[in-house]
């Protein structure tokens, strides 16, 4: 496999070739080792570029959760092996979050007993797909199921081939590429694609929850929902990556603050490490502490799908459980990318003008992954989805009959009034170290957020707005609202894991002051959601803001430790400035002389037009 160090030098062109070379390598030592599945994805998640191998998770998520048994015994052995190498072709043109815009249609057609995928219009195009683009053998379409006897039954998903198995060549009706240059992922052939009239067989409509039977008579699933079982797979595969990748970029961000030096000299006469700046701790230990909460949402999250996953196998769907699954992974995808992009970012400046060199492994890092940020919904569009859930458990509260599935949602239970008679209890710094008080707290954000979103509801129908111009006129209450309730679920599973650590005193003792800074840190920044309706008052804030502080001086000892505990390795992190053994400045050298620019010490650019405007001769140009 290439040099990672070799990566920013490449083309696009370039990027993909290497990530098609790694992938091969990856799949090769699999076969080689005999590898099971969780030590050929601890190797996946060792190498520096995004690659097919990646991808192919997505699509194997979606197949699982979509196709029939029938259609898994014919397709997911040779999809993990991939023989099969397949993508998740929902986004279109024109259509992204939106998902019942999709313009794409899926036509029966009894006397041949299949379906014409056709793609109407230029809006209808399958774009920004990943692995579409060139290497992708089939794709798993999103279409509009169009069935003359029943009319127009809403998206469903078919495996529809792309590529002749021999040559690779598209399929006759296929039209398919790269989009081209993006912000980042450069690795990856995300992809379009155009269905001219392709037909294919009935039994290629995914049919775990809805088919088609010989004739067209629809067989719909138990569930309207069921058939989003494969956009909710995806944004936890999303979410669960937010963590990880925030904690790269943290790993990166500490390390070299270990290693610079700057400003007066400190007791052992050398320029203080600036990490040791309180202002430098208070960034970088934010997000480390973000970066474990991520992580511990994010196992939550996973094993949530795996009991889900479970139901689907043994064909016991738990429809309490995909409701809470649907609800949470739309909400976590939003929250948890939204924190990880911000705090990726915050990393990279904490880096100084190093981190604005691609050799900090930064650039590329937040490149790739901020994308997620839009991919299998907006994060601001797909809040809408978390608080319509949660405006309908406050509708049931008020009518008495609300059943709580979920342990987040019980404080939907408390009434306005009690709410707005709560307070704060603190009368000390350290009261903000108890749960008690830091869920209270975040509770009360979370049920203000959701009775205000309810209350101006009702004051916009009251002034006669329709029903979608009274949701738009609250779409910013909307979205903190689901922000709120999201942060509070992070901070529970948080300190449950937290409490289940107490017997292992070393462990819990950091992961405790880790659980506190996360949870003080994001009451102050957003102290206005306490500070509005007297929750807080400016003497309990003081006492926070003291209390954050005196974290960050117990947290230094071992910030290094939390970040080497992630075992990410240097090909991983793909950083000169994140190495483990701290030769910043040597490997920041070296690797400047691999510049092509460096190959001559006068390039020939140089040659042709800046040494005439040197010499005056200006005749030459």
């Amino acid at each position: 496999m290439i040099d990672p160090s070799q990566l920013p030098f490449l083309s696009h062109e370039g990027r993909y070739e290497t990530s098609l070379r790694t992938t091969g390598r990856l799949l090769s030592l699999r076969q080689r080792h005999s590898l099971n599945q969780s030590d050929y994805s601890y190797l996946l998640r060792q190498t520096a570029e995004w690659h097919s191998a990646f991808l192919q998770d997505v699509y194997l998520g979606a197949l699982v959760n979509l196709a029939s048994d029938e259609q898994l015994e014919k397709y997911e052995g040779l999809s993990r092996d991939m023989r099969i190498v397949g993508c998740y072709a929902q986004t279109e043109l024109a259509h992204g979050s939106n998902v019942r815009g999709i313009l794409t249609t899926a036509t029966y057609l009894p006397e041949e007993d299949s379906f014409d995928l056709h793609t109407p219009s230029i809006e209808a195009t399958k774009w920004w797909v990943g692995a579409l683009g060139k290497s992708a053998t089939h794709a798993i379409v999103f279409a509009r199921l169009l069935v003359p006897s029943e009319g127009d039954l809403g998206m469903h998903a078919f495996m529809v081939p792309l590529r002749c198995p021999r040559t690779h060549q598209p399929l006759p009706g296929i039209t398919v590429g790269d989009i081209g240059p993006k912000f980042g992922f450069a690795g990856v052939d995300n992809g379009f694609l155009r269905l001219n009239h392709v037909r294919v067989p009935r039994t290629e409509l995914l049919s775990r929850f809805g088919s088609v039977l010989p004739g067209g008579k629809y067989q719909k699933p138990p569930h309207s929902k069921l058939g989003y079982a494969g956009m909710t797979s995806t944004r936890v595969n999303l979410a669960v990556r937010s963590g990880g990748q925030l904690a790269q970029a943290a790993t990166i961000a500490i390390r070299y603050s270990i290693i610079r030096r700057q400003g007066g000299a400190g007791p052992d006469g050398r320029e203080h490490q600036i990490l040791n700046y309180t202002i430098q701790q208070h960034r970088l230990f934010t997000q480390l502490a973000n970066a474990y909460a991520l992580h511990f949402s994010g196992t939550y999250l996973t094993e949530l799908m795996e009991s889900y996953r479970k139901g689907v196998v043994s064909n016991a769907v738990d429809l309490d459980l995909l409701t809470e699954l649907h609800i949470v992974s739309s909400g976590l995808k939003s929250t948890c990318s939204t924190i990880a992009a911000e705090g990726m970012e915050d990393c990279r400046k904490c880096c100084g003008g190093h981190g604005y060199s691609q050799f900090s492994g930064l650039p590329d890092m937040f490149a790739s992954f901020v994308h997620i940020c839009t991919a299998e919904g907006d994060n601001y569009v797909l809040t809408q989805q978390t608080t319509r859930f949660l405006l309908k458990c406050l509708s049931q509260v008020r009518e008495g009959v609300f059943r709580s599935a979920s342990p987040f949602t019980k404080y939907l239970s408390k009434s306005q009034a009690e709410v707005e008679a709560e307070r704060c209890p603190v009368q000390r710094p350290e009261d903000f170290l108890s749960y008690k008080i830091q869920l209270a707290a975040f509770e009360h954000r979370a049920s203000r957020a959701i009775l205000t979103v309810a209350e101006r509801l009702e004051a916009a129908v009251g002034r006669g707005l329709d029903a979608d111009a009274a949701w738009n006129s609250v779409l910013v209450e909307v979205y903190r609202a689901s922000f709120a309730h999201c942060l509070l679920l992070i901070l529970s599973t948080f300190s449950q894991v937290v409490e289940r650590n107490r017997t292992i005193p070393s462990i819990h003792v950091v992961l405790k002051r880790l659980c506190d800074l996360f949870a003080l840190s994001q009451m102050e920044k957003d102290l206005s959601d306490l500070l509005e309706d007297g929750y807080l008052n400016r003497r309990q804030v003081g006492f926070l803001r003291d209390q954050a502080r005196q974290l960050l001086t117990e947290l230094r000892p071992d910030a290094v430790g939390l970040v080497d505990a992630w075992h990410f390795s240097d090909t991983v992190l793909n950083s000169a400035i994140g190495r483990r053994d701290g030769n910043v400045y040597e490997t920041l050298f070296n690797w400047a002389q691999r510049e092509p620019l460096n190959r001559s010490d006068v390039p020939q650019g140089v040659k042709d037009y800046l040494l005439p405007v040197i010499s005056g001769d200006l005749s030459k140009l």
